[in-house]
Formats: C-alpha cells, sequence, structure tokens
C-alpha cells in the first residue's frame, strides 16, 4: 500500500458525530444507469435508498468498508455531462463530479472534476486498496451451523464408567449400540466439555438411521468444500427415503485428485464415479442450502465469507475459478446472487468488479490491470440531458461505480 497524505475534508465525518444536512448536495452526479457496487450486489444509483450499505473509500488510509447511504438526490444537468470510456471503465458524470486519481510519478490521491480533466493529458485510476484485517476462520463446528441434529459418542472407557462420569443432568437421549450414546443439540451443548472429555470419538448426524459425520473441520478444508460445492455441487433429496445425496460432480484428473484429498482430510466417506463424487447426508444438505442455496440458478457465497482474512478469500476464490472460471480470469454463473457475491469479493481483494450478462449468464471478468485514462482518447463531452443523481455517503469520500458492468473508484457528492 502505497503512502497517502491525508485529506480531511474529503474522508473525516463530521465533528459533531451527527450526520450533516444533506438536502442540498454538494456537487456532481452520476448518469441514472450508473450502478453502484453495495453489499447486495451492484444497483442503480438513482435506486439507492438510506437501507442500503455502499462499498466506499476512505481516500486518505486507502481503507476500503460498507457505509450507509445518506441520501439521493436527482439533478438535471445545466451542462453536457462528461464521458470517461475505456475498456475497464465507462463513467457518465456531471462536470462539477470529484475525480479521483494518481499519475505514473505521483502516487499521492489527487481529485480533478470531470470538467476539468483536459487540465492534464495521463490519469490513472486509484488502484490500491486494502480492507479491515480479521481473525483466520481456524475451524468450522457443524453444531454451529446446524440447526436439528443428533450427537453420537463413542466413550473411551466402559460404558458404566463413561456414565459414571458425566456430570448430574448430563442424560443421553439414547444408546447406540457400537456407537455408545447420542445426545440431543442442549444436551450437548451444556455439558460439552465434560461428554468430549471422555470420549474416544464424537460425530454428528441429523438422527437415528442418519449418516454419522465428524462434528467438526479445518477451516480451509471447510472453505474449499464450499468452493466445489457451489460451483460444482448438487443436492438431491431421495423419494423413498429419509436422506439426502450431497453431490459434487468433477471430470478433470487433477481436480479430481485435489476433491479427493480434501474428503480424505474431512474425513467423509464418499462414493466415486466417472463423473465426481457424492455422499449421503440430510445434516450436510440442510446447512449447504442455507449456507450456498441449492439449484445453480439458486446458489451464493455465505455472509461470512466477507468477515475472513484476505488469504482465505483467495483460497475460496482460487476453488470457485477452478469450478467455473477458465485461465483467462472469467468466471461463468447463472445465479444472480452468486454473481453479486463474486462481485463483492473481488472487491475485497483488491480486483475491480467487471461483468457482462448474455442470455441470463453472467461472465465475471477478475482484472488486475492498474488501468487509468488518457483525456484526449477516453473523455469527451455528450448531450445527454436525462437526469442524473447526487449521493451522500457516511464517512468515506469514494465509490465503487460504473455503467456496462466496468467499475472504478469515483468520488461522492456529500460525505456526512
Amino acid at each position: 500500500m502505497t503512502e497517502r497524505s491525508r485529506q480531511p475534508e474529503l474522508d473525516q465525518p463530521a465533528e459533531t458525530g451527527q450526520s450533516p444536512a444533506v438536502a442540498d448536495l454538494a456537487a456532481g452526479g452520476f448518469a441514472a444507469e450508473t450502478e453502484i457496487l453495495t453489499t447486495t450486489g451492484p444497483r442503480r444509483v438513482g435506486r439507492l435508498t438510506p437501507e442500503d450499505r455502499v462499498y466506499a473509500l476512505n481516500l486518505a488510509t486507502g481503507v476500503m468498508q460498507p457505509k450507509r447511504v445518506l441520501n439521493v438526490e436527482a439533478v438535471t444537468p445545466t451542462d453536457p455531462p462528461v464521458e470517461i470510456r475505456t475498456r475497464r471503465g465507462h463513467l457518465k458524470l456531471l462536470q462539477d463530479h470529484r475525480i479521483p486519481y494518481q499519475t505514473k510519478s505521483i502516487s499521492r490521491i489527487r481529485t480533478h472534476s470531470a470538467g476539468e480533466l483536459a487540465t492534464r493529458q495521463e490519469y490513472k485510476f486509484v488502484n490500491d486498496w486494502q480492507t479491515r484485517a480479521h481473525p483466520r476462520l481456524e475451524q468450522v463446528d457443524m453444531t454451529e451451523l446446524a440447526k436439528e441434529y443428533e450427537v453420537g459418542v463413542t466413550p473411551n472407557c466402559h460404558g458404566h464408567t463413561f456414565r459414571a462420569r458425566l456430570p448430574d443432568g448430563c442424560e443421553p437421549s439414547r444408546y447406540g449400540g457400537e456407537v455408545g450414546y447420542y445426545f440431543d443439540p442442549d444436551t450437548f451443548e451444556t455439558y460439552r466439555s465434560s461428554i468430549e472429555d471422555t470420549a474416544a470419538e464424537v460425530t454428528i448426524h441429523a438422527g437415528p438411521n442418519h449418516w454419522r459425520r465428524p462434528i467438526t473441520f479445518d477451516g480451509d478444508d471447510f472453505l474449499e468444500f464450499l468452493g466445489w460445492f457451489i460451483t460444482e455441487g448438487s443436492i438431491t433429496h431421495s423419494s423413498n427415503r429419509d436422506t439426502s445425496e450431497i453431490g459434487i460432480a468433477q471430470k478433470t484428473a487433477s481436480h479430481r485428485e485435489r476433491i479427493a484429498e480434501l474428503f480424505d482430510r474431512m474425513e467423509i466417506d464418499v462414493c466415486v464415479s466417472e463423473n465426481g463424487f457424492s455422499f449421503s447426508s440430510k445434516l450436510f444438505a440442510r446447512v449447504l442450502h442455507r449456507l450456498c442455496g441449492g439449484s445453480s440458478h439458486e446458489k451464493r457465497l455465505p455472509e461470512f465469507v466477507f468477515t475472513l482474512p484476505r488469504e482465505q478469500q483467495e483460497l475460496l476464490l482460487d476453488t470457485l475459478f477452478a469450478g467455473d472460471g477458465n485461465d483467462w480470469g472469467v468466471y461463468y454463473t447463472a445465479s444472480d446472487q452468486l454473481a453479486a457475491d463474486i462481485l463483492r469479493l473481488f472487491a475485497y481483494l483488491e480486483y475491480k468488479p467487471r461483468y457482462t450478462v448474455r442470455n441470463g449468464n453472467w461472465q465475471l471478468y477478475l482484472g488486475t490491470s492498474r488501468d487509468g485514462f488518457s483525456s484526449t482518447a477516453h473523455v469527451s463531452s455528450t448531450t445527454d440531458t436525462s437526469p442524473c443523481y447526487r449521493l451522500a455517503v457516511a464517512d468515506y469520500s469514494a465509490v465503487m461505480a460504473g455503467i456496462d458492468g466496468k467499475f472504478q473508484w469515483v468520488g461522492v457528492s456529500q460525505v456526512g
């Protein structure tokens, strides 16, 4: 991250701690077709409300965070709007709209109004930012993800000794032969440490006559598993048995090897065919459906993904691309929600979101170029007199905005 001079007039919140009056927004405006990246995905600027949170950038510190929308106001242009159109950026702005930029020789972020861009030949868009640090997801506990379950416990001692060591009130719900004892969720959570201290194995399942699976998984392994399920996974509910089958389709040899090793680490026994992998678990089916959706059109990223550290987000993105991406950095999906979530993930990993939609299918582009624009080749005036929208955002002065699915960091009209 490069050094940046402080610009308190742009990025410091109001000293009173209260939002300033924003009925009269200061300057600038976005064309109506402009989308802003929000915590629910791209949204047209005119449809934003104070309930929305947009991804905003502090130009003084280079930190991106979700920030509240304070106000949106329609204005009619009095002068021709300015259009900036490049391969990776498309903006249409009122002439007094502030555009943050850098140059090849000076990394410090400065701003120009759109109408003054002709004063310099070459500009760099803002290409560096970061997010707040988050702790690693070290372990995933299925009892925290499942709502209904039963825990099976194989004692590390004789059954009578195991029962005698349990605290008063810690009663198994049933005895299970070779497995040992079973506990309902309330009992297990209340007395978990005592139960695990005398257990040789602890497993979890949906209930009697269901497959037992490990109760905890390594955080990285679970994220990789989610990545494969989101891209190549399916859930099939049996019509004649009380169970569900989780399948992960995969024919590529290198990916099959990677998935097989993953299931070995997770200690999940799977059926292997020429088309992929499968295993039965009603509990896993419930958890996966709630976290990630079911069919290909319903798939999504779990919300906790956006509170992970960078290295674990990169692991997930790498797995997603292994499933439904290509070597040129393009990801394909038919799910509107998954597309919105991956565009958000791009921003967390310092990739500018870019997409196209064709016949309901999304193509998401993982761009790494440090892009910019030329005032002579990429900037022009328009004759469009359609209403534009001024945007007020809490605390930070730039948002990820663009037309035609091409996003760049651009200033806002008011900071509250």
